[in-house]
């Protein structure tokens, strides 16, 4: 899982987070900050948020943001 500090504090655009290059801070809310990126391995675009560093020790949280991750997964699929 990647964090960021609080909202606001913060812009990682042009940072490289695993396989991602964060390209555009396009949006936050109540637990991060979502950026556009590429997948320069897979030649895609794709979309990171970034759960804010003050939420990460809060297990339901952490838990909350992974169960919005799945749902997208399968959405997509």
């Amino acid at each position: 899982m990647i964090t960021t500090p609080d909202r606001g504090k913060t812009d990682l655009t042009g940072k490289m987070l695993g396989e991602f290059v964060l390209i555009e801070r396009i949006g936050e809310g109540g637990f991060g900050v979502v950026y556009r990126a590429e997948q320069p391995t897979l030649r895609r675009e794709a979309v990171v948020k970034v759960l804010a560093v003050r939420h990460a020790a809060r297990p339901e949280v952490a838990e909350r943001f992974l169960r919005e991750y799945e749902e997208l997964i399968v959405a997509a699929t």
